[in-house]
């Protein structure tokens, strides 16, 4: 078995790059005694109860600048837990103890994270950049201006590129395989490899890799891994986790340790693995994968769960027994302190105003270049517009008329709402697992990442409702005055900007697209019914005043009304009276029509202001109702940035 295994290494030859290399500070990473345990709460009628789980057991290893450690393990045997609390990530649910050492010093977390690059499991991207405008991007945020200049920077991104073989791709869009409106873009192995060029551009002493090779095929996953062995060539030290390697992909790991329910079970070259087996008794066949053995050996079978768990034991037992020289110089006996925790505050390398312009150019690209969304936003403009202008078109100043009229306001305040409510979602939500990644990475601040969404998005929400009114404005046939006009469409675009607000919270207070879409409706249902349209505002029960207080609707439909109504000093009255069984036609031109004895009695509404008070709204409430409308904008996008910064500090 070992003949083959060296048999197999002389097989693979990858050269040492010297850029790879070049002015790296090398790091030896070594870890004793980590243990941890995860918090769990169970809550009863009358009290709550605490308990944890241990799931890292005493772990220990080390690994030198050059080497490629693999962690192995069947599933939930604690490899990302590890991963994670070497980098001293994602550890507030989390007990735990243990030293932390680099070059043999304990190391604080802000040295880990300024010497280690981490390249999580599944990549995100934003789909409009090409490759080379994506490291652009992260090399702005990632590397110090003070420390870099601006040809530095460029140097480095052509470095990488042609380091991890993106050139050819280097102009291509990222893409997503997953989307038919955006397109696949490129490879699932050069997305793997541009992950690892994001990390790359800071020149870490230390990579952290979880699950490089997860979903990939084993071509693509020895491909990776050969980047990986590429890079640790040149000093690097490099740990990752996979799960369960081909026997070519195996070979290429310097180191592996072997992980079982949260105990250590083995960590040495695979040359050492198999000896260590073998002396047990477990001798891996000729011609059999090694990984896939050794995984077997450590695994739990169902039926036979007693059996194998008495095995791994007795294979945890072992390993401690005979944990070799080099580990144990690396121990810290007497200390239980885990030095690894998490930091106060994060220390960003952009300022910023850096941070936000990166973050305006990225948003605004991506915004360009998706001319299938803006031309489906147009066409839903137009649609709408058209449908509405056909069905309410060029309405008379009579009695009907202002049903009509009033109707087709609250439906245009309605199609405000949902139309951009709906868009936020879809496209916030989808971007949101992008912003958490990269915000756990330090890369950006909240209020940058989330002001230059807004801004960049600002034309886009300011011209479809334009276009909309001014459309349906002369359809309709609306007051004809340029000062309604504009009065209208500035009223239109605050109404279409509370929906975008609105959007934005229930996205940020939602964990997925359709639990967003799911809460939205019943949200807004209380909001429209009061919006003085369904139910007239003096009728409205004092229990029910809040939901009138506090929706867009209301304001915006007293808003519109006011500015459509308050100049009309005519309207024209038709009536129709009944005298001795035959009805009669008669046009009048005052408030009120009182019929006499054997006639009936209709009341008619001549003026504007009649309009307006029939509706119980007040004139005077214009400014009032517009300077409600800023305030909801304003509180609304407060409450999605308080969300997003809760949500990301709990991520």
């Amino acid at each position: 078995m070992e003949q083959n295994l060296i048999e197999m290494n002389q097989k693979i030859q990858i050269s040492k790059d010297e850029n790879f290399g070049a002015n790296l500070p090398t790091a030896e990473l070594s870890w004793h005694q980590i243990s941890v345990w995860v918090r769990s709460e169970r809550r009863s009628c009358f009290r709550r109860r605490s308990s944890s789980t241990q799931i890292l057991d005493s772990v220990s290893g080390n690994v030198k600048p050059g080497q490629l450690l693999a962690i192995m393990g069947p599933s939930g045997s604690g490899k990302t837990t590890l991963l994670n609390t070497l980098t001293g990530r994602n550890l507030s649910q989390y007990n735990y103890e243990g030293v932390v050492l680099i070059n043999r010093h304990r190391a604080q977390i802000d040295t880990i994270k300024s010497l280690s690059g981490y390249v999580q499991q599944g990549d995100l991207f934003v789909p409009m950049l090409t490759v080379k405008e994506y490291l652009i991007f992260m090399s702005l945020v990632r590397m110090d201006r003070n420390k870099c200049s601006d040809h530095e920077r460029k140097r480095r991104i052509d470095e990488i590129i042609s380091e991890l073989e993106l050139t050819n791709c280097a102009n291509s869009r990222i893409g997503n395989r997953y989307d038919d409106i955006i397109g696949s873009g490129i490879s699932t192995g050069e997305c793997r490899r541009l992950s690892f060029a994001a990390e790359m551009l800071t020149n870490p002493s230390l990579l952290f890799c979880d699950e490089p090779t997860s979903g990939l095929d084993s071509y693509l996953a020895e491909s990776v891994v050969k980047i990986l062995k590429k890079m640790a060539q040149s000093g690097r030290t490099i740990i990752c986790t996979i799960h369960q390697p081909s026997s070519e992909v195996f070979i290429l790991f310097d180191k592996i340790l072997l992980l079982t329910q949260g105990k250590l079970a083995f960590i040495g070259t695979s040359y050492q693995a198999n000896e260590f087996f073998t002396s047990l008794g477990f001798i891996c066949p000729l011609n059999f994968n090694p990984a896939d053995y050794f995984l077997r050996q450590i695994s739990i079978i169902p039926g036979s769960k007693d059996e194998c768990l008495q095995q791994i034991n007795r294979i945890c037992s072992e390993f401690k027994e005979r944990e070799n020289d080099e580990l144990k110089e690396n121990h810290l006996e007497s200390s239980t302190e885990m030095i690894v925790r998490q930091p106060e505050s994060i220390i960003y390398k952009a300022s910023w105003m850096e941070q936000f312009h990166a973050l305006l150019w990225r948003s605004f690209i991506s915004n360009v270049r998706e001319p299938m969304i803006t031309r489906i936003k147009f066409s839903q403009t137009l649609t709408v517009a058209l449908l509405l202008g056909i069905v309410y078109w060029r309405q008379q100043l009579d009695q009907k008329g202002i049903m009509n009229i009033n109707g087709a306001i609250f439906i245009l305040i309605i199609n405000l709402t949902f139309m951009n409510v709906f868009s936020v979602i879809n496209t916030f939500c989808s971007e949101l697992p992008i912003f958490l990644r990269e915000y756990n990475n330090g890369m950006y601040r909240v209020d940058t990442y989330f002001l230059a969404k807004m801004f960049s998005e600002l034309p886009y929400q300011i011209i479809f409702p334009t276009i909309l009114v001014a459309l349906l404005y002369y359809m309709v046939g609306f007051n004809n005055t340029w000062n309604s006009f504009i009065m209208f469409i500035f009223i239109s675009n605050l109404i279409a900007n509370c929906g975008i607000s609105f959007g934005y919270m229930i996205s940020c207070l939602s964990s997925s697209t359709k639990m967003a879409i799911a809460l939205s409706s019943p949200l807004i249902l209380p909001l429209l019914l009061f919006g003085g349209f369904f139910i007239n505002n003096s009728t409205i029960p004092v229990y029910f005043k809040l939901f009138k207080y506090i929706s867009w609707f209301y304001y915006g439909n007293e808003a519109l009304i006011i500015t459509q109504w308050i100049n009309i000093e005519n309207i024209t009255c038709t009536t129709q009276k009944i005298y001795d069984n035959q009805l009669m036609n008669s046009s009048i031109n005052e408030a009120l029509v009182t019929s006499n004895g054997h006639g009936g009695e209709q009341r008619c509404l001549t003026k504007g202001i009649s309009v307006i008070e029939e509706l119980s709204f007040d004139p005077s409430n214009l400014y009032i109702d517009i300077i409600a409308l800023i305030l909801l904008i304003i509180a609304m996008r407060f409450l999605a940035y308080m969300s997003l910064s809760l949500k990301s500090r709990i991520r």
